[in-house]
């Protein structure tokens, strides 16, 4: 059987692929024979890497602009675009061709500086290497309206230099995602007014949070942070020290935790030197009557003068 064009010239071409490069994607060009590939630009860390574009073409990194590359395949269809070298990481934050990265296969080694994946509608992840982190400082809307519904061992990213994770998940389809046993000690904007929640309006089966480190030195904020996340989805609020934190606003509003869960989080908070006079929405979670949840729920209203919105005693 005869190859494909494009698989054809990319077997012929000095830009043929290399056979362990830093970067793989797939590309769908949706019926067009254009992509637009866009990059960070404006980081310290210079690109010097090559993107092969799997039609036996490719590009040097170095000469992408803030507007990204269009590259104009020989046919529509399905490419493996590979990214060798240093680059400074993806950037589609509401423009470019995001709907059009359909899988990611591997982050590889590149100090990534940017990692923006917004509307990327048709995007899955199955990369199970580790994304280099080093020189990542924010997440705020990495993932924000994406397709994207897991992402294989992110629990294993090193979270420690991120300072912001404003809107990372907001309105994602997540069907599971462990975020257990992260560093997230220099984070201090999980959410600021309701709307920007880390986890707004992202619905899933399950959102496993148990066992962070949160900043012990700084002011967190966390409004909104799962507003809008539905049912039962949220689990590990009970491991986390709050004492820093000067925001529950709308923290989940329009969400309920289980009964066993907010039980756990009343006594497991009451227990820490909290902020005073805070105003918690805890949405329609409800606590157990009569037993040590409700005995930590009222001392948080009576001694930290905490204001409480929840779904009542059961």
């Amino acid at each position: 059987m005869s190859l494909p064009l494009f698989r054809l010239i990319a077997s012929m071409s000095m830009g043929l692929a290399p056979s362990n490069p830093d970067f793989v994607m797939d590309i769908d060009t949706l019926g067009t024979t254009s992509f637009n590939l866009r990059i960070g630009t404006t980081g310290a860390i210079p690109n010097t890497g090559t993107v092969y574009w799997g039609d036996g073409t490719s590009d040097l990194c170095s000469s992408f602009a803030g507007t990204g590359i269009t590259h104009v395949y020989p046919s529509a269809g399905v490419y493996e675009v590979t990214i060798e070298g240093q680059f400074q990481g993806i950037n589609y934050s509401g423009a470019g061709d995001a709907s059009k990265l359909v899988e990611l296969k591997q982050w590889g080694s590149s100090l990534f500086e940017t990692m923006q994946f917004q509307l990327t509608t048709n995007l899955s992840i199955t990369a199970t290497d580790i994304l280099n982190t080093t020189n990542i400082t924010s997440f705020a809307s990495s993932f924000a309206s994406s397709g994207v519904t897991t992402i294989p061992n992110i629990n294993q990213w090193d979270w420690s230099n991120i300072t912001s994770c404003l809107a990372m998940f907001k309105f994602h389809s997540i069907d599971t995602l462990d975020l257990s046993g992260i560093d997230l000690s220099s984070c201090t904007n999980f959410g600021i007014g309701s709307t920007s929640g880390m986890f707004r309006g992202a619905i899933g089966t399950n959102i496993n949070v148990s066992n962070w480190t949160l900043n012990s030195s700084s002011n967190i904020t966390m409004a909104g942070m799962f507003r809008d996340t539905g049912t039962n989805k949220i689990t590990g609020l009970s491991t986390w020290n709050i004492e820093k934190v000067t925001t529950f606003t709308s923290f989940l509003q329009n969400a309920k935790l289980s009964n066993s869960e907010y039980d756990a989080l009343l006594i497991a908070w009451d227990s820490q030197d909290a902020v005073d006079s805070l105003t918690p929405n805890f949405g329609t979670s409800q606590y157990t009557l009569g037993g040590s949840a409700a005995a930590a729920r009222a001392n948080l209203i009576s001694t930290d003068l905490w204001t409480i919105t929840d779904g009542g005693g059961i």
